[in-house]
């Protein structure tokens, strides 16, 4: 081969002779070489008669680096939906793809486009892409898809409130979110919040009562998302 990986040697070896040059200066009948360029050799026999050998091409490859970011859809992929997703195309490596649990990549597996059906029972989970060729597989890239909202994070707000007086609870905006919902189970308790797509707070006035708990969750079109209490 003439093709080797950065790291390892190759051996080139010229025909019987008396005396040998080759093109780095060298002067034995085998080289050991690492390096890409272009090697021949001149042989000199024992009447004095020289000949030169035809190039020997040597090229160095690298194991692939990471992929560069995957480009897709990654928020409110819902289930049941298909999708396509892309790395830039890097010459001379192989691709493989590994789709999150519930979805299959459908199309383009080997290349550097593909596409992704999310089944049924897909909530969430990583897509992931690695380059290879002869000399080794690179890291791995990966792509967080989601279908309903996360988790909100914890609720602002006093757990002691004063009664018929209306409190403000709030959250945390949730990327890919298109609404928030709140409820409680404290009887007779009113709840008001904004309308906003992109509103986190709700107001609250509770009646007289001991004790109680409140949540809240994201929705988008994929539905809704667990709740925080």
């Amino acid at each position: 081969s003439t093709t080797i990986c950065q790291g390892t040697s190759i051996t080139l070896t010229a025909n019987d002779a008396s005396s040998y040059v080759w093109s780095q200066g060298e002067k034995t009948k085998s080289i050991l070489v690492s390096k890409a360029g272009n090697y021949f050799v001149s042989n000199t026999n024992e009447f004095g008669c020289k000949a030169t050998s035809n190039i020997t091409k040597i090229s160095v490859i690298n194991t692939p680096p990471m992929p560069d970011q995957i480009t897709g859809k990654k928020l409110a992929v819902c289930a049941n939906s298909t999708e396509n997703y892309s790395v830039p195309i890097v010459n001379g490596v192989n691709y493989y793809w590994i789709p999150p649990t519930g979805a299959t990549v459908t199309q383009g597996q080997g290349s550097n486009n593909i596409q992704v059906n999310f089944g049924g029972s897909f909530t969430n989970g990583n897509l992931a892409v690695v380059m290879y060729n002869t000399c080794g597989i690179s890291p791995m890239r990966k792509l967080m898809i989601n279908s309903i909202p996360s988790i909100p994070g914890n609720i602002s707000g006093t757990p002691f409130p004063t009664c018929n007086s209306p409190i403000i609870y709030s959250i945390k905006k949730i990327e890919g979110a298109k609404a928030y919902i709140w409820s409680t189970n404290v009887n007779g308790a009113v709840i008001t919040q904004n309308s906003s797509p992109e509103d986190t707070a709700a107001s609250i006035v509770f009646h007289q009562f001991i004790t109680g708990t409140e949540r809240a969750k994201a929705r988008n079109n994929c539905g809704s998302g667990p709740s925080k209490k």
